[in-house]
């Protein structure tokens, strides 16, 4: 079993979060949890927040400059129309580095700004100059937007650089492709927290509907996943309900 294995609920108590069917909807999903955990404890929005770190991860399958324009755009519009203060973009690659009213990360770095902030793909490479973006950055809100060691799940570099990139991943939907036995499944890990402490969900799509199989306080690894489909799988098999009434009907015979 995995190490937070002890934390695991199984599927007959979880409840079903809303999948969202496009990328528009996970953009509104995502928006809505930033909004809950941003403008609780002000009118003005981000006023008292300051430092908070807050991720998302939304992949996108087209990772052009315009797809990742789009993506930055929607989701700052998003948050406008939620009656929250624009975060200035900062472009961590070629394909994010002509961010409407943004900045790349190299500029930032050489005039830091204020404010919130929402830094676009960072490379793991980059965690060191993201680092230090931070510790120059003034005040507000800081917001993580597919950052790459967060959705490899790796983690950055080094101990140090970690310590400086915790940051709590307020959305996250990520598409799985898992393999079970000779077959391959389609599954979702799911974040969306709105508040504090909300669970990691593992879902499995399942005779045309997604299915929660387990659901964590920490981010899944793959062991984690890995055991979360071999008890799913365990306790719908056919085979293994039928060994369970066999069992059943010779225990009342006794």
């Amino acid at each position: 079993m995995a190490g937070n294995s002890s934390q695991q609920q199984t599927a007959s108590n979880l409840d079903v979060p809303v999948v969202p069917a496009s990328q528009d909807e996970a953009i509104e999903q995502a928006c809505d949890a930033l909004a809950a955990r941003l403008s609780g404890s002000s009118s003005t929005g981000f006023a008292g927040l300051n430092r908070i770190r807050l991720s998302l991860e939304i992949p996108l399958a087209d990772t052009s400059p315009s797809a990742q324009g789009a993506l930055v755009s929607a989701l700052i519009s998003g948050l406008t129309r939620r009656g929250l203060p624009r975060p200035t973009p900062v472009g961590c690659s070629s394909s994010t580095a002509s961010l409407s009213r943004g900045l790349t990360l190299e500029g930032a770095l050489k005039r830091p700004g204020k404010g919130p902030v929402l830094i676009v793909a960072p490379s793991a490479a980059q965690a060191g100059q993201v680092a230090r973006l931070l510790h120059a950055w003034g005040g507000g809100p800081v917001l993580m937007l597919n950052a790459e060691w967060e959705m490899e799940g790796g983690g950055s570099s080094s101990p140090e650089t970690r310590q400086d990139l915790r940051f709590d991943a307020v959305y996250v939907f990520m598409p799985l492709n898992i393999k079970a036995l000779v077959t391959r499944k389609d599954g979702i890990v799911m974040r969306s927290a709105g508040r504090a402490g909300a669970p990691w969900r593992i879902l499995l799509l399942a005779k045309g509907k997604w299915e929660p199989i387990a659901s964590m306080a920490q981010r899944p690894t793959s062991s984690d996943i890995e055991t979360s489909l071999y008890n799913y799988t365990a306790a719908t098999s056919p085979l293994t309900k039928g060994i369970s009434a066999v069992r059943n009907l010779f225990n009342k015979r006794q």
